[in-house]
């Protein structure tokens, strides 16, 4: 180690247990070479990782090396990154430097503490770091009192960097001040000559708390901007559990505390070397304070690993030995001081004071005293200090003595002390041992402790022992010691001399002092177990002990690494990689550990759980480590007493094999672990013993297990030879590959999966060692199962599959290369069979891509595929292929697409080999061999390679790729196109470039109709495809195309120049419009934006049927049924042209004029002569089928709309088709869906089939929609609140700038934002005033009021005042009428506002309008059959009863009494003649329809609504009463008619007729 642990002049005074323990500390350590030939290699197989993705050799299957799917059972402790060193790797710290200390409310010396702590708990997890930046005036206040001795590190703290990376951790800052009486530190009584006196005494003030994680996750400056306030005695532990989020917040905890504005910062960085640290060396941390040179190290800060539940192990970088003082509260019962303050002293036997305890900064290095803080005015103070000492190696006795002081703080005479008593704790027991760490109370003597004695050993007492009537101290002690035992029976195995050391007493030992000293307790049971000591039995009794004891020390171990989540490696492989140091322990171990488990491989059933683990069965890996490491340091010594037993090593595999067996059925898990720990230590024998025990081993464990066996041993047995088939030393394959081929003719699919994984396995570590006949053997083995393999239904078969293709990909790759195997190769498949198996290898990876993209390529291509080509391979299932989501969910997606794109490259390279040996002939399955592949996500080279290969196929047969695969071609290309990377366009490009020029060639040159329109027919195929794509990258695509353009500019054909500028035209508009549906952002928008698109289209059939397609398809999407079966009628109407200009006897519908019956707006589907001649109609829906298609689609849609009368018209455009087919089943269908239409229609002739809002858009954010103004059809009963939801939602991507106005006047512009977006909604109602259009009044049924439906109204109130709403004569009416551009229903949801009619309607006019309203609504009421006699009741009472109102008298009274109304200054006398009898005219048949209704309710009442009926016959008459003199100024015959005389006999009259029929309808015709 470079210089002595302990100095010869103190060595001989610490006991013989320390003594053994520097002993250990010293010795040598021997490491495993890991990169040695001679040693066992403890390297796993070679993983993906170190496989470089841009290597020009990479391995194929080393890139699914460690893929989920493919991983063997590795244990953690022999990955690559669980290597350990010879020294171990210093954890790191955090420092933190003091930058500035800024406290607002203090004007005195100020000192901080810092330390980490658990949140929860408030347990203290590190020492405290002590701080001290004042200024100069304040250090020279405090030097008179304390003296000066400045430290180095006053502003440095070091923190373990472990403890930042765990939860819970918090950063606690204490701030401390001079002690004063006053709360308050600004006090003008305060004088510079007390703080000086006061100086040597703190009080604390308050704290800070910061989650120690944030120190490593945020900026490397951390700040506190306030403190708590200590007002309370409340321990700081409290105070921090309390803090917590995490606290239950009970009525316990202490009030929220006051927080004080403070600047303290802090500068943090890690530190990873050590010797930027200020460590001390081995030799200045153990010797005396008093020595030259032992300086106390300042600032740092290591973690006390009791109060995290864990121990530290005992290594050459944790070497302490230091005493940690806590007092916890000084308890007064007779005492009278009040500013208490405990010294603590460490004394000696003559209870003299040692200067060993730590200064804090500024102060003496060593000191003989330190003062607590004091808590002002507290009788029994609660105390928060830590207090550091050195133990010194020293014989005598030393204790600890507390003396209590009442200090003064008075102004006169401040920092007097005056004594309050003492207690003694003895540092050492009755047998001579420290203490044990804990809480200790103790005794308060009163007296001179200068005068008392040294204590007895029992002086110390435990809590609760404590007499009530004296006073008490609690102090808490924590011994931080390497080379203190604390243990009676460790410490006893540890002192004794090795020959008398037994080792059956560490299996009474504390864990704790166990784990901690596991290097030197390992250290001594190993050469226990070694040749000493005496011979024979008495050596197997010593050995049998050691290795029980060396079990336990294991289990203690791995447990405690297990309890506390260490990640590897754990203090038992680190002991054994880098310290065990026995070479003649190995034999011992082998031996002793046989005769152990000899009782229990015998006994027929296998050993429970606690036997388990007495056998040392569950630390095996951990034991057969040590054997392997005694042997290599043997096999590397000339000196070693103890050769290498073989047959011992037999007998120990022997033993342990039908343990494994056995408990597989039990326990699979311990099977399991000690079946790969037996693996690892028969491959780590491969360099140590001959390699025919080797295999004569593995036999011995693998060769009971047969394909009889169950699945569970198999699965173990593949387990174990794959881990010795991985070693890197060179054993024989032919045991191994003859169980591989026996297990692949297993049943079980994933017995075969285990076998094929082997075989893999075997060609991934052995790589160019296999040898050529093997190779051969394990490619007819893949290749014979790939065909049988391509529709898997389960995980295993899956995973089968891509173990299978991946293997037999590697084979084919190894062996195209030699020049042997070309009649293999000729032999072994005909050309398609080839095609098949490589089309299976590349899909396989496809499938498993499409989870992640989100595409399928199955799904993707349309129907116009011929069935004459071959079929390579059988397309997965897309419900099978999306249930594999879980087997990638967590696979990283780069490593699975590096692999795809390898697999790609490979099988590119063994085509081209078998085109040339087969010719190139097969066209056909070469092309869709291609187009498979380039569906898998590939690098750009490989998108180069397969691409160009496209190309001489295109160049070689285009008639081929034309008539068969024109559209899984161009749906390929286009995802490519739509690439961001140039070169994976361009080379898309040139694909594209090529199909157009051999299409244009075909188009000159062919002598049959559909090649001579070869050109145009292509082009449509690729302008559709680009309208109906989905995956994005649009702007890419038009890049394409501009090459594309730009390529064609340099031909030298000056016709296809010239065809393809035209083209380019129509192509970079479809392109275009697609780009711009993708920025609109509501779905109204994007609709009408397709419906322009539509009739752009008008000359391009293919292209506008398919946008009404997609269309109708977003309407069934978001549930608008009438709006998708009206698009799908004009898509019927399309069809219908195209079969009238084909066929003028036509029977079905004669073009779109014949579904003017159904919808107007159908008309606009009519296509112009030369469209007919010319147009390209090369979809398949363009035929008597694809009408009956969509016709079909829109009645359905129409039935789910309740727009049944459409239904019935659509059908009569179907069954003339029907009936020519002579379809009979089709036309009972058509009929029994009318019949159960025409049954609903009659059972509820009533519904509510829309709702309607005008929406006018505000504010430039709209562009070219400012001011502009639309009426929206909604489904149903849509209310406004739901409808402005909708427009939000829609709008969503304005955030708030969108503002919803529900204002229905008219908007003053000027006064709106101009950066926010806003929208006018109104609810608008049908309106059918227009004579010409409405001759008989509005439509009777439901759906003719929502049918054909162009003219909406809405009314606005207002008064001449200003305001809304007035009284009866103030109100006016602005009435507002909306024509539509077209009549709703329409293939859009909203219609732009072509006009609009404003009329304002004076407070006559809309009295009398109110009751014309009412008449109507009387009127509609008594003519229904039956009568609603609830709603006919309520609107009789509204009328003749009113109770919000004052009704139709008041009107009456306000527009025609000659006198003035209540509350007038005049007669309402303004308006003229006739709209005031308008008004009379309106009361007398508002009269008459009162009359006949209440009347008629008197023939609907029962018995109990007699009453009712009185009181409305009482307020008829007195209606009647009120207006009949204000109804005078009438003719004679309407005098006739009101008079009184009359009035009884045309009630009888009434009464006789309503009990008849129906009464209304006599009556009031």
């Amino acid at each position: 180690m470079g210089e002595e642990l302990v100095p010869k002049d103190t060595l001989q005074q610490w006991d013989p247990c320390a003594q053994n323990i520097i002993a250990s500390l010293t010795a040598p350590r021997v490491a495993v070479d890991s990169k040695g030939s001679a040693v066992a290699d403890y390297r796993p197989l070679t993983d993906a990782s170190s496989v470089s993705s841009q290597s020009t050799d990479r391995d194929l299957l080393g890139l699914c090396r460690d893929h989920e799917w493919t991983e063997r059972p590795i244990p953690a402790h022999r990955r690559p990154e669980a290597r350990v060193r010879a020294v171990p790797a210093p954890d790191g710290w955090i420092r933190l430097k003091l930058l500035e200390c800024n406290v607002m409310e203090s004007r005195q010396p100020i000192f901080l503490q810092l330390a980490l702590h658990d949140e929860t708990s408030g347990a203290q997890l590190t020492q405290v770091v002590q701080f001290e930046l004042n200024t100069p005036h304040h250090m020279q206040l405090l030097a008179s009192s304390r003296g000066t001795a400045p430290h180095l590190h006053d502003t440095l703290a070091f923190f373990p960097l472990s403890l930042a990376q765990q939860p819970g951790v918090i950063l606690v800052v204490r701030v401390d001040k001079v002690l004063d009486k006053s709360s308050s530190s600004d006090r003008a009584q305060y004088a510079a000559a007390s703080a000086a006196k006061l100086g040597l005494y703190r009080q604390s003030w308050g704290y800070a708390i910061v989650p120690f994680g944030q120190v490593t996750s945020g900026p490397s400056e951390l700040q506190v901007r306030s403190i708590m306030m200590r007002k309370s005695q409340v321990p700081l532990p409290q105070l921090i559990a309390a803090s917590s989020p995490t606290s239950t917040g009970d009525g316990a905890s202490p009030a929220s505390p006051k927080a004080s504005p403070c600047v303290i910062r802090f500068e943090s960085a890690i530190v990873d070397n050590e010797q930027s640290l200020p460590l001390l060396s081995v030799h200045d941390r153990l010797a005396r304070p008093t020595s030259t040179g032992a300086t106390p190290v300042q600032g740092l800060a290591h973690h006390f690993a009791p109060a995290l539940g864990s121990v530290q192990p005992l290594c050459s970088s944790t070497i302490s030995h230091s005493l940690f003082i806590r007092p916890q509260q000084l308890v007064q019962k007779k005492g009278k001081g009040r500013n208490m303050t405990c010294c603590v002293e460490v004394c000696n036997q003559a209870m003299e004071p040692v200067a060993s305890i730590v200064g804090r900064p500024h102060e003496s290095a060593w000191k003989s005293k330190a003062y607590t803080n004091v808590a002002y005015h507290e009788k029994s103070p609660v105390m928060d200090d830590e207090i550091q000492c050195r133990l010194l190696p020293t014989s005598e006795p030393l204790v600890l003595r507390f003396t209590f002081y009442h200090v003064s703080c008075k102004d006169k005479q401040p920092g007097q002390l005056t004594l309050g008593g003492y207690a003694h704790l003895p540092l050492l027991n009755a047998a001579n041992k420290f203490i044990d760490n804990g809480e200790y109370t103790l005794h308060v003597h009163v007296g001179d402790p200068r005068e008392s004695g040294h204590p007895s050993p029992d002086g110390a007492h435990s809590s609760g022992s404590t007499e009530s009537s004296k006073d008490s101290f609690t102090v808490a002690i924590h011994i931080e010691s390497s080379l203190v035992v604390q243990d009676p029976h460790l410490d006893a195995f540890v002192a004794a001399p090795l020959e008398q050391a037994d080792p059956l007493v560490v299996l009474n030992a504390r864990l704790e002092e166990l784990t901690k000293f596991n290097v030197l307790v390992l250290d001594r049971v190993f050469a226990k177990l070694g040749p000493v000591g005496p011979a024979g039995s008495a050596r197997i009794v010593a050995h049998d002990a050691a290795m029980r004891a060396l079990l336990h020390v294991y289990r203690v171990l791995t447990d405690d690494a297990v309890r506390r989540g260490v990640p590897v490696p754990s203090l038992v492989h680190r002991y054994v990689a880098t310290m065990l140091t026995s070479a003649d322990a190995h034999a011992g171990v082998t031996k002793a550990w046989c005769t152990i488990l000899e009782t229990s491989a015998l006994a027929p059933a296998s050993p429970s759980t606690a036997q388990w683990s007495e056998l040392g069965l569950g630390v095996a890996a951990s034991v057969f480590d040590s054997i392997i490491k005694s042997m290599s340091i043997a096999a590397k010594s000339s000196t070693c007493a103890e050769p290498i037993d073989v047959a011992a090593i037999r007998r120990l595999v022997s033993l342990i094999s039908p343990l494994v067996h056995k408990k597989a059925s039990s326990g699979l898990n311990m099977a399991k672990d000690l079946n790969v720990s037996l693996a690892y230590f028969i491959r780590d024998l491969v360099p140590l013993i001959p390699i025919d025990v080797i295999l004569g081993l593995a036999r011995l464990h693998s060769s009971p297990i047969d394909v009889k066996s169950n699945s569970t041993l198999i699965a173990l047995k593949f387990d174990f030879l794959s881990i010795l088939a991985g070693s890197e030393h060179a054993i024989p394959l032919d045991d191994i590959v003859t169980d591989v081929v026996a297990f692949m003719q297993h049943q079980s699919g994933d017995i075969r999966l285990l076998a094929c994984s082997l075989m893999r396995d075997i060609l991934a570590v052995r790589r160019a060692s296999v040898p050529p006949p093997i190779m051969l053997h394990f490619a007819d083995l893949a290749l014979a199962l790939l065909p049988t393999l391509t529709r898997p239904t389960s995980t295993s078969e899956t995973l089968l599959l891509r173990t299978v293709a991946i293997t037999a990909l590697h084979c084919l790759e190894k062996l195209s290369s030699l020049p042997w195997t070309t009649g293999w190769l000729e032999s072994k498949f005909e050309p398609l069979g080839w095609m098949q198996r490589l089309a299976i290898i590349v899909n396989d990876f496809q499938k498993f891509l499409e989870d992640y993209f989100k595409t399928g390529s199955t799904a993707l291509m349309r129907n116009k595929r011929s069935s004459t080509g071959p079929i390579l391979m059988n397309p997965m299932p897309v419900a099978e292929t999306a249930s594999q989501a879980s087997k990638v969910d967590d696979r990283s997606i780069a490593s699975e697409v590096e692999l795809g794109n390898q697999v790609l490259l490979r099988a590119l390279d063994v085509w081209d080999v078998l085109v040339k040996l087969f010719g190139e002939s097969h066209t056909d399955a070469h092309l869709q061999f291609l187009l498979q592949v380039t569906w898998v996500p590939i690098s750009d080279e490989g998108v180069m390679q397969v691409l160009g290969r496209v190309i001489k196929l295109i160049d070689k047969d285009p008639v081929l790729v034309l008539n068969t695969y024109t559209n899984e071609l161009i749906t390929a290309i286009l995802r490519k196109a739509s690439s961001a990377i140039p070169v994976v366009r361009t080379a898309a490009g040139q694909v594209l470039f090529a199909m157009f020029r051999s299409c244009h060639r075909l188009q000159q040159s062919a002598a049959t109709p559909a090649l001579r329109r070869a050109f145009a027919t292509f082009r449509i195929h690729v302008t559709v495809a680009i309208a109906q794509f989905q995956d994005g990258g649009l702007e890419n695509i038009a890049k394409c195309w501009d090459d594309i353009a730009l390529r064609c500019e340099h031909c030298n054909d000056q016709a296809f120049r010239d065809t393809m500028r035209a083209s380019s035209v129509l192509l970079s508009e479809v392109i275009r419009n697609q780009i711009k549906l993708e920025t609109i952002p509501d779905l109204e928008s994007r609709l009408d934006c397709y419906r322009e698109i539509a009739n752009r289209y008008h000359n391009t059939p293919d292209m506008r049927l398919c946008t009404l397609e997609t269309m109708a398809g977003l309407y069934r999407e978001q549930g608008n049924y009438v709006e998708s079966g009206l698009v799908e009628l004009h898509a019927a109407a399309l069809i219908a042209e195209y079969l009238v200009s084909q066929t003028p006897r036509y029977v079905g519908p004669k073009g779109a004029k014949d579904f003017a019956a159904c919808n107007p707006n159908v008309a606009e589907e009519a296509l112009q002569p030369s469209v007919k001649s010319d147009g390209i109609f090369s979809s398949d829906a363009f035929s008597e089928d694809g009408l009956l298609v969509f016709l079909n689609k829109a009645v359905e849609s129409f039935t789910k709309a309740s727009f049944f009368e459409m239904v019935n018209e659509v059908n009569k455009l179907v069954i003339p088709v029907l009936e020519a087919r002579r379809d009979w089943q089709g036309l009972s269908n058509v009929h029994q869906a009318l019949a159960t239409t025409f049954s609903t229609l009659v059972a509820k002739p009533n519904r509510m089939i829309a709702t309607y809002y005008r929406v006018r858009f505000l504010g430039s954010a709209w562009e070219e929609n400012n001011g502009v103004e639309f009426i929206y059809r909604e489904k149903g009963v849509c209310v406004l609140p739901e409808f402005v939801c909708k427009l939000k939602a829609s709008f969503a991507s304005l955030g708030s700038r969108f503002e919803v106005l529900q204002d229905s006047g008219k908007i003053d512009e000027s006064r709106l934002d101009a950066t926010r977006a806003y929208v006018q909604v109104t609810h608008v109602e049908p309106y059918f005033g227009d004579a010409a259009v409405y001759p008989s009044g509005p439509p009777a049924s439901v759906y003719d009021q929502h049918n054909r439906l162009a003219s909406f109204l809405y009314m606005v109130p207002f008064t001449v005042g200003g305001r809304a709403h007035g009284d009866i004569a103030s109100q006016y009416l602005r009435q507002v009428i909306c024509h539509t551009e077209r009549p709703f229903p329409y293939i859009t949801k909203r219609l732009r506002v072509g006009r609009r009619e404003e009329t304002v309607l004076n407070p006559l006019q809309v009295s009398t309008q109110a009751l014309n309203a009412r008449c109507s609504r009387l009127k509609q009421l008594l003519h229904a059959v039956p009568v609603d006699a609830k709603s006919l009741q309520m609107v009789l009472s509204g009328s003749l009863r009113p109770q919000v109102n004052s009704g139709p008298a008041e009107i009456a009274r306000v527009f025609l009494s000659p006198t003035p109304a209540p509350g007038q200054n005049s007669p309402v006398c303004a308006y003229s003649p006739a709209d005031l009898e308008e008004l009379r005219v309106a009361f007398r048949t508002f009269l008459r329809l009162s009359e006949v209704g209440v009347t008629m309710n008197r023939q609907l009442i029962s018995h109990d609504q007699v009453g009712y009926q009185e009181d409305l016959e009482n307020g008829f008459h007195e209606l009647s009463e009120q207006l009949q003199p204000l109804l005078q100024a009438t003719s004679a015959r309407q005098k006739l008619a009101l008079n009184s005389d009359i009035d009884a006999p045309t009630k009888s009259v009434v009464e006789f007729l309503g009990s008849q029929g129906d009464i209304a309808s006599f009556l009031l015709s």
